[in-house]
């Protein structure tokens, strides 16, 4: 931050020095200010109104101006100042020699507002519970499981009814400032600096147990991130030429390495009873997890660019490398005191990666109607961290074990050709084909290729109708070994072999577009859209195996003789995809699977209608404007598997389907009329409402402590329900603006 301050402060100094030059010279001064009320029926207490805003009662206000003097100038933008999400940005230079820009905005991320946390230290990395109520959890009986379930249900319930309400959210403040300078008419140095605070809180799991015994709890995230970005360049342009070389360099750091939390079951590790006892385990008196760790990455690039070349060419290169660095103190392996003290290789993660990456184009017209554009590009993570034998606990609870981190590393290839052709004047053509490669280490698939190959259509058959169409399909083929990250860390597969990551998944892939474009006059524009892809993991027979997605969309406007214009358009978005699976454990004999065998049918449909239009009531003085977006989503899973028995079915039971996956509605409405008093005076006076409704199969029947026992295992949550929750809001507001 202490640069930034610096760069400021050199900044106004050549400004000021600016202005002295030709004091002689007039100025010209110009800008707008605005303020405005505004009061609403209720905010509620639904994170999803201020999800990225501030929607706070009161005063609003915003400004802008710019001075111009010469080949001088200096700007100034400001937007709801005082609020959570405002804006400031200043800029000014001399045209040609000098330019210096800074900008200050917030954003805030809003979770969930008003919710309940049961956690003591809300808000930092270590969050406490009440002694009495852990002695209470920690002496509820593990037998029989009626028993344990009512008495750890009461648990759960006084601390929920002692919980306090909090806001669960983030708020980010960006400061960013840059000077850049002209030396003669080629050279360019820029120099950038950028500091970025994120501090709040933001759901989070905590987790203990093992196995199939396990207590997860919603906890809050302590969020306290500082990420500075410094960015060098020098640039020389000059008629066809050009070169550009640009230093970057971030750093990452984070208060918090852990979150560490009570058990709300045990008050002391390792007790000498627990209401879930673990064979061979130690219950923890609290759990810990570990948070994102500080990083560096710094970057050197030159991109470089030739043109007047054959065929009027031009070649474009740009050759890149990167270096990641992460070597952090690592936390101990747990928090639990009954392990003692476990020993580890190292103290510090020491994770290193590099980055290279180049990039080739060029483009150029060989003949008459033809064009070319040839490209290659590859980037390449290299993970040279070293692979280590570590000691390790599960969630605080079981152990001491061993695990190996397996760093992956991967190398992405592309070569592309396009050629268009101009069949005639109102039609032109074009093909595509690009090789995609990609080779990997300790990754199921090491080598995968994609060929892709794409068409396009544009016509204009009249003045006032324009027409494209486009095609793509690609071909991924890889060989799948699912034992290799097993094999890397030294243990042995026990996964189900016929599993597949779709992101490494053999595929074939299809993609439509159809574009229309219509102006019958110099009033009305019309466009039309319609597309659809489709992705078939053609090898696969677990995992995702098809998906699918269509789009239609319709979009108007017109414009009034007298002044105005209305708009209006509608979109209809349809998703689906197909998975298949089978309940299965190490060790089960695969001859009878069936009726084992479950699919998941998922599908989401999205439809977008909007209308609105600007009258003018009086021309030049009185306006009537209205906007109204309303767009509803509605997904489901269809669930299917064969009923078997006990004896071969280890999902012996009908699953019944989720009906409602996100199915929301959202409604927004803003009517509002605009009277100019003068040419420098407006006033406006509006009413906005917004609704949201929201359904999802995690809400329904939503409860903060559900407590299962069955088929011998003993699962506890504990939710402090971050879910969306619906809204429904009216707003009243004026507003004057006064331009100078």
């Amino acid at each position: 931050m202490r640069h930034i301050h610096c760069l400021a402060a050199l900044s106004l100094l050549l400004l000021a020095a600016q202005s002295a030059r030709g004091a002689d010279t007039p100025g010209v001064f110009a800008g707008s200010v605005d303020v405005g009320l505004r009061t609403f029926s209720s905010r509620d207490s639904s994170a999803k109104f201020q999800e990225y805003r501030d929607m706070t009662g009161g005063l609003i206000a915003g400004f802008d101006a710019g001075y111009r003097k010469g080949r001088g100038y200096f700007s100034m933008e400001a937007a709801n100042i005082g609020q959570d999400d405002q804006f400031l940005s200043i800029s000014g230079g001399n045209y040609g020699r000098f330019k210096v820009e800074f900008e200050y905005n917030q954003i805030p991320h809003r979770f969930a507002l008003d919710t309940p946390s049961i956690w003591g230290g809300f808000g930092s990395s270590r969050l406490t519970l009440p002694d009495a109520l852990q002695s209470q959890g920690q002496s509820a009986p593990s037998s029989p499981a009626s028993a344990r379930e009512a008495a750890v249900q009461s648990v759960m319930e006084q601390y929920l009814d002692n919980a306090d309400l909090e806001d669960w959210e983030l708020k980010r403040k960006r400061v960013q400032a840059a000077v850049e300078v002209q030396q003669g008419e080629p050279l360019t140095f820029r120099l950038e600096l950028s500091r970025e605070d994120r501090d709040g809180t933001k759901p989070f799991f905590g987790g203990i147990g093992s196995g199939g015994t396990v207590q997860a709890y919603e906890i809050p995230e302590p969020v306290n991130y500082q990420t500075d970005s410094a960015r060098l360049s020098a640039e020389y342009a000059k008629a066809s030429q050009f070169l550009k070389v640009a230093w970057y360099s971030q750093w990452f750091d984070n208060d918090n390495s852990f979150v560490q939390f009570d058990n709300p079951l045990s008050l002391v590790d390792n007790p000498a009873s627990s209401p879930y006892p673990i064979s061979g385990a130690r219950i923890p008196g609290a759990g810990r997890m570990g948070l994102p760790p500080g990083n560096r990455f710094h970057n050197i690039t030159a991109t470089g660019s030739l043109g007047n070349l054959p065929w009027a060419g031009r070649l474009t290169a740009t050759v890149s490398s990167g270096r990641m660095r992460q070597d952090e103190p690592l936390l101990p392996v747990t928090v639990n005191s009954a392990f003692g003290a476990i020993d580890q290789p190292a103290s510090s993660a020491d994770a290193r990666v590099d980055t290279t990456l180049y990039n080739i184009a060029f483009t150029a017209d060989p003949a008459d109607r033809l064009d070319l554009r040839a490209a290659w590009n590859s980037y390449e993570y290299k993970n040279k961290t070293a692979s280590r034998v570590w000691n390790s606990v599960v969630m605080d609870t079981a152990g001491p074990g061993e695990s190996v981190n397996v760093p992956t590393s991967y190398r992405n290839r592309r070569a592309t050709l396009e050629l268009g052709y101009e069949v005639s004047d109102s039609v032109n053509a074009g093909l595509g084909y690009t090789a995609h490669s990609v080779r990997r280490t300790n990754r199921e698939v090491a080598d995968q290729d994609d060929k892709i190959w794409s068409a396009h259509v544009d016509s204009r058959p009249a003045d006032w109708l324009s027409l494209r169409g486009s095609w793509e399909h690609s071909k991924r083929t890889g060989a799948y070994d699912y034992a290799v990250p097993f094999e890397a860390a030294g243990i042995d597969p026990d996964n189900w072999e016929a599993l597949r990551k779709y992101d490494q998944a053999s595929r074939k892939q299809d993609a439509y577009r159809l574009l229309a474009s219509a102006t019958p006059n110099d009033n009305l524009a019309i466009t039309a859209t319609v597309g659809c892809s489709s992705n078939d993991y053609y090898e696969s027979i677990g995992g995702l195996l098809k998906d699918k997605s269509w789009m239609v969309s319709l979009d108007t406007d017109y414009a009034f003789t007298r002044g105005g214009s209305v708009y209006a358009f509608a979109t209809y978005e349809r998703f689906t995809d197909f998975q298949n699976a089978w309940q299965w454990n190490p060790g089960d004999d695969f001859s009878v699977r069936e009726p084992g065998r479950w699919t998941a049918d998922s599908r989401m449909r999205v439809t977008t209608v909007g209308f609105g239009f600007d009258y003018p009531v009086r021309p030049r003085k009185l306006d009537l404007l209205l906007d109204l977006t309303h767009s509803v989503s509605n997904g489901g899973i269809a669930l299917f598997s064969p009923l078997g028995t006990s004896a071969n079915d280890r999902n012996a039971y009908t699953p019944l389907p989720f009906e409602s996956v996100e199915d929301s509605k959202l409604m927004r409405l803003d009517a509002r009329l605009r009277y100019a008093f003068d040419h420098r005076l407006t006033g406006s006076l509006g009413w906005a409402y917004e609704r949201f409704d929201y359904g999802d199969y995690q809400a329904e029947g939503f409860t903060n402590s559900p407590v299962q026992t069955s088929n011998g295992t003993w699962r506890t949550i504990l939710a402090a329900g971050t879910l969306w929750k619906p809204y429904s809001v009216n707003m009243v507001y004026g507003r004057l603006s006064f331009k100078f």
